[in-house]
């Protein structure tokens, strides 16, 4: 069996099966918070042909992370399973490159360690519980990706250095890796910092730092450039400071102080005992150096520098793991301040360095003994992938994933309120509008969302002049809540008040000018108003943008009918029907359209399509009736 261990091919094909046996049920994952608006609600996607233009235009907007997002669109629509799937690849990816990196890192070190240490640290990393949010939740691919290409990166740039006559392609190689990830997620500026620590580590002999910089001049000005032109190209397109959208959250001393506490009590915790997880995690702030828990945390981080110096000759790659932790951690965890405090997936690229830590621990607490070694070894690999398939099933729904956040963070708003919404979408309302005043009188009473989230319930529950008061709330508290325009031009259509419907949409599509949903109620109101041109005008700029908004086809087809142009209103309709072929709705209208075209057999067999489709829908007896006049007719 130990033999068998040390083969290369025997390692990669273990730790795919184990890394597939991890998250086989993460594919009954649902869409989930963020990928909505990245990806559903997200028009740029919505074009194959939008590709380029997303890696360029929008490059710095993680524009190669929307363009993996196109071509899952562009091949499955909005079938998760797709989204899933390239998650899973990706991860495995990272799972292999590891390994290989660490066979390379062990190179002619102690034989046990060398031969074993880099398929247990893989298998480590590959099944471990805190990489759920960052493979799982499918907007999480950014971390995924950039994480990818940084390890791919690294391996790049660890072979150039070997002789050969590959140098130049592989360290090419490597800088495109570092493109394409700094068009994924900004994480990747640590990479040429690591790939220097490497030389110090396992290449260079010589430790004066002059004499160091001097022997590898070339691989440091490559590596320089890679940053250097990076960081002037951000500056160039809007500023570093300016590109970090939550850098006014917190100052940057709380934030650095925070950060500390954050790493230590929550971060090292999970990776050592991974239970507790949390999609939203509530961490308090903290404001003082002389906080007992600031200084504990400190001290922890003063203890593991001391022991990436103290191991560097003679353990090194425990020296490298931490130190790969620390450097790969710091962009997330450190003076930035970030929007979420803490945030699991930002584990996923410093868990790479830290995979290291518990498997050379266990070989060295177990010395000569490979069995006891391995046993250990096999225990804690099971309990992890135990814990990540059960970690998993949290994400098989909204609801789960955010009960399970609001028992673990029930003082924090945002828990509470994506709670409400799940509720709300599945017509529970009574128990969403108690999550949302329960936000607003014992959680934070000036929270926006929940003001918006009370106007939805009431809408929904047929009290649209309610409605408009908490919206109106919600605009006067965050004027450029577009969500909230938009919803309150529903509200105003619903009480007929059309004029002021459509001021509302459009003030919702000022200020986004990519919201579907606004153009396509803006076409509606429009059309209520007798004015099709604008209605066409509006409903076109909406398919533009999402060409395969099965709706907006529909609304095009009535208001073709309106105009009674019914080939066109056909056509539109099959569209609708290529979309969405279980679209009721629409098959109801075509048969409507049929029957004015004179066409009494399709517009049958579109009725009874309808009706197959929703035998107890809201215009199941109405079409039932026609289609016993037309039949009784035969």
């Amino acid at each position: 069996m130990l033999r068998n261990l040390s083969s290369r091919p025997f390692a990669v094909a273990l730790l795919l099966c184990a890394t597939a046996v991890a998250y086989v049920n993460s594919f009954q994952g649902s869409w989930h918070f963020d990928d909505e608006k990245a990806i559903l609600e997200n028009p740029l996607i919505k074009h194959v042909e939008y590709i380029p233009r997303l890696l360029v235009s929008h490059y710095l907007s993680r524009g190669v992370l929307q363009a993996t997002f196109a071509l899952n669109y562009y091949l499955g629509g909005t079938e998760v399973f797709g989204y899933h799937l390239v998650n899973l690849v990706l991860h495995m990816s990272v799972v292999v490159l590891l390994y290989f990196v660490l066979c390379d890192l062990v190179g002619k070190g102690p034989t046990f360690l060398s031969t074993y240490l880099p398929l247990a640290s893989a298998l480590t990393f590959a099944v471990h519980p805190v990489n759920t949010e960052a493979v799982t939740y499918i907007v999480s691919r950014s971390s995924l990706l950039a994480s990818f290409f940084y390890v791919l990166g690294f391996f790049l740039f660890v072979r150039s250095l070997r002789p050969g006559r590959a140098k130049l392609a592989l360290m090419a190689g490597c800088g495109i890796a570092f493109l394409l990830g700094a068009g994924t997620k900004a994480i990747i500026i640590t990479l040429p910092a690591m790939c220097v620590a490497y030389i110090y580590y396992f290449v260079a002999e010589e430790r004066n730092p002059l004499r160091f910089v001097l022997r590898y001049r070339w691989q440091f000005l490559g590596l320089a450039s890679l940053a250097g032109a990076y960081l002037t190209y951000r500056h160039l397109h809007g500023g570093i400071i300016a590109s970090i959208p939550d850098a006014t959250v917190r100052s940057f001393h709380v934030n650095l102080l925070t950060q500390m506490n954050v790493i230590v009590r929550y971060y090292l915790v999970r990776l050592f005992l991974p239970v507790g997880l949390n999609i939203d995690p509530d961490f308090p702030m903290c404001t003082s150096l002389l906080d007992p828990r600031s200084i504990l945390s400190a001290a922890v981080l003063a203890g593991m520098v001391y022991t990436i110096l103290r191991t560097f000759r003679k353990d090194r790659l425990l020296s490298f793991g931490l130190s790969w932790f620390l450097i790969t951690i710091s962009p997330t965890s450190s003076f930035v301040p970030l929007l979420d405090v803490a945030a699991e997936h930002r584990l996923y690229l410093p868990g790479l360095g830290f995979s290291v830590v518990i498997p050379y621990i266990i070989f060295k607490l177990t010395g000569p003994k490979p069995k006891l070694a391995f046993g250990t070894l096999g225990a804690v690999a099971l309990a992890f992938c135990v814990g990540t398939i059960k970690r998993n099933e949290v994400y098989r729904s909204p609801l789960a994933l955010w009960s399970d956040a609001v028992k673990k963070s029930p003082k924090k708003a945002r828990p509470h309120n994506n709670l409400a919404d799940s509720y709300e979408k599945l017509g529970r309302l009574d128990d969403a509008l108690k999550e949302y005043r329960l936000i607003l009188e014992e959680i934070d009473p000036h929270y926006v969302r929940a003001y918006y989230g009370i106007g939805n319930v009431l809408l929904k529950e047929g009290k649209p002049q309610e409605a408009v008061r908490y919206y109106l709330k919600a605009i006067r508290m965050h004027p450029k809540f577009a969500l909230a325009y938009n919803n309150l031009g529903i509200a105003y259509d619903n009480l007929g008040m059309y004029e002021d419907a459509i001021a509302a949409y459009k003030e919702a599509v000022r200020l986004d000018p990519n919201f579907v949903k606004a153009y396509n109620n803006l076409a509606i109101t429009y059309a209520k108003e007798g004015m099709y041109e604008d209605a066409l005008s509006a409903l076109r700029r909406a398919l533009k943008l999402d060409p395969g908004y099965a709706i907006g086809y529909v609304n095009l087809g009535k208001l073709y009918t309106m105009t009674k142009e019914y080939g066109r209103a056909e056509e539109a309709l099959r569209r609708a029907l290529n979309l969405r072929p279980d679209f009721a709705y629409a098959y109801g209208l075509l048969g409507s359209v049929y029957l004015r075209m004179k066409e009494e057999g399709k517009a049958i067999s579109c009725f009874r399509r309808a009706l197959e489709l929703e035998p107890e829908g809201p215009r199941a007896n109405y079409i039932s009736s026609i289609l016993k006049k037309l039949e009784g007719g035969r």
